[in-house]
């Protein structure tokens, strides 16, 4: 694990001890066992905490007088009506920004949701339409397993001098490097997500993932950095 990875768990542990039970509605106790809701009602997941919170206003607007009651209704339909307005418009900009610059303000917010977003999509289309290869790629999936191949001595294919080269693979076998590639960014997103924890978990579950989740990324990265050459057709 990478310095900075070893200084993350650790500044967790630490904001779990500082921050325990501290924590505002609509978040987790970090005790890592219940949700806050409005109220300060504790919940053991985040959707029963939102079904809750639902149910509350509901029975608060029933209260209300029945003018008041279409007033709120009315002015949510109008809310809803704009924010589907401006989200039309927001997207029509980026689109334009993507076709001026090949990148849009939206995707400088989180380059690295960027990434995993957008990237595992990018190899999985170059392996659909790839015609060539790169055989000296140094690396080879066995039994599921990404293996680094180590270098031989061999004759160049264009000065025929012997020089330490990684021996040949497929076609085949870079395709199978290349889904690796694809899954492991895949399985960052994946990592980073409460999907991930155990529906009642605890601090040690989250400590746990995330060591997992900062494995998993080094792999995918330096796999990444190693083949960035080849990343193409």
């Amino acid at each position: 694990m990478s310095k900075l990875g070893k200084k993350l768990i650790k500044g967790m542990k630490e904001a779990v001890e500082i921050t325990k039970n501290k924590v505002p509605a609509g978040r987790l106790v970090c005790d890592g066992k219940h949700w806050i809701a409005e109220d300060g009602t504790k919940f053991d997941t985040i959707d029963e905490m939102c079904d809750y919170d639902a149910k509350k206003r509901k029975e608060k607007i029933k209260k209300l007088p029945l003018e008041k009651q279409k007033a709120i209704k009315e002015k949510e339909k109008k809310r809803l009506q704009k924010w589907k307005e401006d989200e039309k418009k927001f997207e029509e900009k980026m689109a334009k920004q993507r076709y001026k610059r090949k990148f849009a303000d939206v995707d400088t917010w989180s380059m690295s949701d960027w990434f995993c977003d957008v990237v595992p999509k990018m190899i999985e289309q170059l392996i659909k339409n790839k015609h060539g290869w790169q055989p000296q790629l140094g690396y080879k999936i066995e039994k599921g397993k990404l293996v680094k191949l180590k270098k031989v001595k061999m004759e160049h294919p264009h000065s025929k001098k012997m020089v330490m080269m990684y021996p040949d693979i497929t076609f085949e076998d870079e395709q199978k490097v290349l889904k690796y590639l694809a899954d492991k960014i895949k399985k960052i997103v994946e990592l980073d997500s409460y999907d991930a924890l155990p529906k009642k978990f605890t601090a040690k579950d989250v400590i746990k993932n995330q060591k997992e989740l900062i494995k998993t990324k080094d792999e995918a990265l330096k796999l990444f950095s190693d083949i960035f050459f080849s990343l193409g057709d």
